[in-house]
């Protein structure tokens, strides 16, 4: 959820300043960088259907699914429906 909506940079030579290193550290951001960059689009997507059947099978309300993703309750039950 960090990085949904939202470009990804993986620096091949972190410096300390980039919020993947300061999430996974600056090894594993390296590591990142070198073995799947190729991976990676442009766009992290945000994944609100399999999130909101992971909050789900936790317990979670429809209701508070849809508050935590931002989303309304009607695309809260159709992604659950759906999956």
């Amino acid at each position: 959820m960090k990085f949904g909506g939202a470009p990804l940079t993986l620096a091949d030579n972190p410096q300390g300043r980039g919020a993947v290193e300061h999430l996974v550290g600056e090894d594993k951001a390296r590591e990142l960088a070198k073995s799947c960059t190729h991976l990676f689009k442009k766009r992290v997507p945000l994944a609100k259907r399999w999130l909101a059947q992971a909050m789900k099978a936790q317990g979670h309300s429809n209701a508070q699914i849809a508050r935590t993703l931002r989303a309304t309750d009607v695309s809260v039950s159709g992604w659950l429906r759906v999956g």
